[in-house]
């Protein structure tokens, strides 16, 4: 399958009040090659893959079944400055005329975008 191949498995689901899935199962990370890499960044929802568990930016990777986990929790508490500026052009991008008008117009306008 597709994680057997993959040199990297990005994880990244989030379930408004809810815990996340578990998508990757240790079976699937037993296929991969040694040394590849997983990177669970719904770590802080409870993790995408059986094997994850929450980490620190001080000892953040461990190896399972062969492959190294990078389970950070809060990983953008890492770069605030740039994470933060990350959101700001999603927003800049999916809500272009909301992002010029004050918060509360703002968000008094965007009902549209609700999914």
């Amino acid at each position: 399958g597709a994680v057997a191949s993959a040199d990297l498995v990005l994880c990244s689901v989030l379930i408004p009040g809810a815990r996340t899935p578990r998508l990757v199962t240790r079976a699937h990370l037993a296929q991969m090659e040694p040394g590849s890499a997983l990177v669970d960044v719904a770590v802080d929802q409870g993790g995408c893959a059986e094997t994850s568990r929450p980490t620190t930016h001080h000892d953040p990777r461990y190896v399972e079944e062969g492959v190294v986990h990078y389970c950070v929790s809060n990983m953008p508490g890492a770069v605030p400055h740039t994470s933060t500026y990350a959101l700001r052009t999603v927003i800049d991008i999916r809500l272009p005329s909301a992002s010029r008008r004050s918060p509360f117009s703002a968000a008094s306008g965007a009902r549209h975008t609700a999914r």
